[in-house]
Parts: C-alpha cells; structure tokens; sequence
C-alpha cells in the first residue's frame, strides 16, 4: 500500500512542478558570444555562472582522490591525441 502512495506523491510533485515551470516560462539559454549580451546585469550572470563551471571542472580535476578515467571523462575538451588525430584528418 506504501508503495501506490510513494508513486501517487511522486506523480503528483512532477505535476506541481511542471506546472511550476509553465508558470515562469522558458528557460534562458547563455549566449555563445558576449556580445549577444545588453544588459550589464545579465552579462554578469553569466560571467559567475562560468567562473563557478571552471571552478568546479579545475577542483575536479586537482582532486587526488579520483581515478584518470573520471579525470578524462569529465572535461568537454578532446584530448591532445584526439586534436592531433582530427588535425590529421583535416590536412588529408
């Protein structure tokens, strides 16, 4: 019986906020380039909301307590073998 009210309370906070999420209306993408930005205010939001990113990715990083492979799967960029291989391709 537990177990109907556990999905019943569950169906019922996606529902909430769902539409909680109508309510306020679409999400606001980070512009590629800064000079999509107008608004000084907005512009600074998004220059924090990027140093926190870096921030994280670098403690990650620096973290001796991690393995090399969660080392090498949580950075978007390739690695310098992966960009010497696209290099090859390119000049062929």
């Amino acid at each position: 019986m537990a177990r109907n009210q556990e999905k019943a309370q569950a169906m019922l906070n996606k529902y909430l906020k769902g539409k909680e999420d109508a309510q306020k209306g679409p999400k606001k993408l980070r512009p590629f380039l800064a000079s999509e930005c107008i608004d000084l205010q907005e512009a600074d939001k998004w220059y924090w909301q990027i140093i926190r990113e870096i921030g994280k990715q670098v403690s990650e990083i620096q973290n001796p307590g991690l393995g090399e492979h969660r080392h090498a799967s949580s950075t978007p960029w390739p690695s310098h073998a992966t960009q010497h291989r696209l290099c090859l391709r390119t000049r062929l």
